[in-house]
């Protein structure tokens, strides 16, 4: 069934067309106008709390963050959280520790985790069951066969062997130890991935450092995700892009399939968001953005929602409020969920530099 879709030939010219432009812009411009016209006061003196904005790089990624806060809390929380997100990237790298425990482990093993660890194999599980098997964590060795996974060498997979590796996802390759920070191999030779919903997991764990040092008003973006939190002067709750007024924060995660993919020797195009029932790159869709009480959540469901059925999106977020949705299709029409439509504002692409 269709999506109801707006034209984008009905709205203004020039449009940003990727809804990662259209959220994290809009985002950020909402929020910056809150910072400037409603945040706390400025307080004389070195060690009083001012906003401040900084970047840098990590995770693979261009990382932004504006907080308010003294000097001191701002070093603490930024010393903290580039260690989280060093640690992070060293353990869940391709070929990385968790990457190679995994796949060298033989059917029936007991691996045990730290705790991060297991809780990312726990999310994944839950993802799993949530999304009906569309987010599958071992997805890692599809994604290798189409030359996904960043620093790992491209090596060209016949029809047959993706049939194979498909066929692997049917199940789950792991089960949970209940009361332990342990998992139970079910499957050889595995390559985890979650990158559907990692990145999320290590901006929350970021925002709550930020929170534990005394920063609580504050907007980072790691990549296409952002984490909000905090009030302005006045009281009212800070959001990024919408207000969702039961929310002291809010997260905010875009899945596209213009970035990372591949072209085979066919020129067949394979980008990275595969549905683990077809094997396949997932197509409709160009992008979904996703709005919800925290950056995990929004990125696994940006994610899930890029290879869920229309109809489906619809169930789902009609059980949901807190959840906001902005699809775009491959013919470049939206689809906003209703909680979202009389809050975004689609912005005007600049022309192009001649």
């Amino acid at each position: 069934m269709a999506m109801n879709p707006v034209p984008l030939s009905a709205m203004p010219k020039r449009l940003l067309t990727l809804a990662v432009a259209v959220a994290l812009i809009f985002a950020l411009r909402t929020w910056n106008q809150h910072t400037s016209k409603e945040s706390p006061p400025q307080l004389p003196g070195a060690e009083a709390p001012q906003w401040s904005r900084t970047s840098w790089d990590g995770l693979y990624t261009r990382i932004n963050l504006t907080a308010y806060g003294t000097p001191a809390q701002l070093d603490t929380a930024m010393s903290q959280i580039d260690a989280l997100f060093t640690k992070f990237t060293a353990k869940f790298v391709a070929n990385g520790p968790i990457d190679s425990l995994v796949f060298n482990a033989r059917r029936g093993d007991t691996l045990r985790l730290e705790h991060e660890a297991w809780e990312m194999f726990d999310f994944g599980r839950r993802a799993y069951l949530r999304s009906n098997g569309r987010i599958h964590p071992g997805i890692g060795n599809l994604l290798r066969a189409y030359g996904l996974v960043w620093g790992v060498p491209r090596s060209e997979a016949n029809p047959a062997e993706i049939a194979r590796l498909r066929k692997r996802l049917d199940t789950l390759f792991f089960e949970m130890v209940p009361g332990q920070d342990a998992v139970v191999i079910l499957q050889d030779s595995i390559h985890p991935a979650f990158g559907s919903f990692g990145e999320g997991w290590a901006l929350d764990a970021a925002g709550h450092i930020m929170e534990k040092a005394g920063l609580e008003h504050y907007l980072m973006e790691v990549g296409g995700d952002i984490r909000a939190h905090g009030r302005p002067a006045n009281h009212d709750r800070l959001t990024a892009a919408v207000a969702l007024d039961t929310l002291t924060g809010i997260a905010l995660s875009t899945s596209g399939n213009y970035e990372k993919f591949t072209v085979d020797s066919a020129g067949k195009k394979h980008h990275h968001i595969l549905d683990p029932r077809t094997g396949e790159s997932s197509t409709g869709k160009r992008s979904v953005s996703v709005i919800a009480r925290s950056a995990i959540e929004a990125d696994v469901m940006s994610t899930w929602f890029f290879i869920l059925e229309p109809d489906s999106i619809r169930q789902v977020i009609a059980q949901d409020t807190t959840t906001g949705v902005v699809i775009i299709s491959e013919g470049s029409e939206t689809w906003v969920s209703p909680n979202l439509r009389n809050r975004l504002e689609w912005l005007p692409q600049e022309p192009a530099a001649e």
